[in-house]
Protein backbone atom coordinates (compact mmCIF):
# COMPACT_ATOMS: atom_id res chain seq x y z
CA UNK A 1 0.00 0.00 0.00
CA UNK A 2 1.53 3.33 -1.06
CA UNK A 3 1.86 6.20 1.37
CA UNK A 4 -0.12 9.34 0.53
CA UNK A 5 1.82 12.20 -1.03
CA UNK A 6 2.79 15.02 1.34
CA UNK A 7 0.81 18.24 1.07
CA UNK A 8 2.33 20.97 -1.17
CA UNK A 9 4.67 23.40 0.55
CA UNK A 10 3.10 26.78 1.27
CA UNK A 11 5.28 29.79 2.01
CA UNK A 12 4.31 31.58 5.20
CA UNK A 13 4.97 34.93 3.49
CA UNK A 14 3.03 34.10 0.32
CA UNK A 15 0.22 31.69 1.23
CA UNK A 16 -1.32 31.88 -2.26
CA UNK A 17 1.84 30.41 -3.82
CA UNK A 18 3.14 26.91 -3.26
CA UNK A 19 6.62 27.25 -4.81
CA UNK A 20 9.45 29.72 -4.71
CA UNK A 21 12.15 30.45 -7.26
CA UNK A 22 15.53 31.77 -6.25
CA UNK A 23 18.12 33.32 -8.54
CA UNK A 24 21.57 34.74 -7.89
CA UNK A 25 21.99 38.52 -8.11
CA UNK A 26 25.41 39.28 -9.59
CA UNK A 27 25.74 42.83 -8.14
CA UNK A 28 24.74 41.70 -4.63
CA UNK A 29 26.21 38.18 -4.64
CA UNK A 30 23.08 36.97 -2.80
CA UNK A 31 19.97 35.00 -3.67
CA UNK A 32 16.82 36.77 -4.84
CA UNK A 33 13.36 35.27 -4.35
CA UNK A 34 11.39 35.94 -7.53
CA UNK A 35 7.96 37.19 -6.42
CA UNK A 36 6.33 37.41 -9.86
CA UNK A 37 7.53 34.42 -11.96
CA UNK A 38 5.38 35.60 -14.89
CA UNK A 39 7.71 38.61 -15.23
CA UNK A 40 10.64 36.22 -15.55
CA UNK A 41 8.98 34.30 -18.39
CA UNK A 42 7.87 37.47 -20.22
CA UNK A 43 10.48 38.34 -22.88
CA UNK A 44 9.21 41.95 -22.97
CA UNK A 45 9.83 42.57 -19.26
CA UNK A 46 13.46 43.65 -18.60
CA UNK A 47 13.16 43.20 -14.84
CA UNK A 48 11.46 41.09 -12.18
CA UNK A 49 10.12 41.92 -8.75
CA UNK A 50 12.06 40.10 -6.09
CA UNK A 51 13.20 40.05 -2.52
CA UNK A 52 16.91 39.92 -1.67
CA UNK A 53 17.78 37.15 0.79
CA UNK A 54 20.73 38.61 2.65
CA UNK A 55 20.97 39.02 6.39
CA UNK A 56 18.42 37.91 8.90
CA UNK A 57 15.56 40.32 8.21
CA UNK A 58 13.05 39.94 5.42
CA UNK A 59 13.83 42.57 2.80
CA UNK A 60 11.30 44.74 0.96
CA UNK A 61 10.46 43.79 -2.63
CA UNK A 62 12.41 45.65 -5.31
CA UNK A 63 12.99 45.37 -9.07
CA UNK A 64 15.98 43.38 -10.35
CA UNK A 65 17.30 43.56 -13.92
CA UNK A 66 17.06 40.15 -15.60
CA UNK A 67 20.48 40.55 -17.22
CA UNK A 68 22.02 40.72 -13.71
CA UNK A 69 20.42 37.45 -12.54
CA UNK A 70 21.76 33.91 -12.87
CA UNK A 71 20.73 30.47 -11.68
CA UNK A 72 22.37 29.61 -8.33
CA UNK A 73 24.71 27.27 -10.25
CA UNK A 74 26.03 30.29 -12.18
CA UNK A 75 24.31 29.43 -15.47
CA UNK A 76 22.77 32.33 -17.39
CA UNK A 77 19.03 32.61 -17.86
CA UNK A 78 17.72 31.51 -21.26
CA UNK A 79 17.10 34.35 -23.70
CA UNK A 80 13.58 34.22 -25.11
Amino acid sequence: MARPAPPPRVSEHHPQRDTSMFLLSLPHGSLVEVLQPAQLYNPFSPQVEGRLHAGEELQDPEPFAKNELRFPSGETLPRC
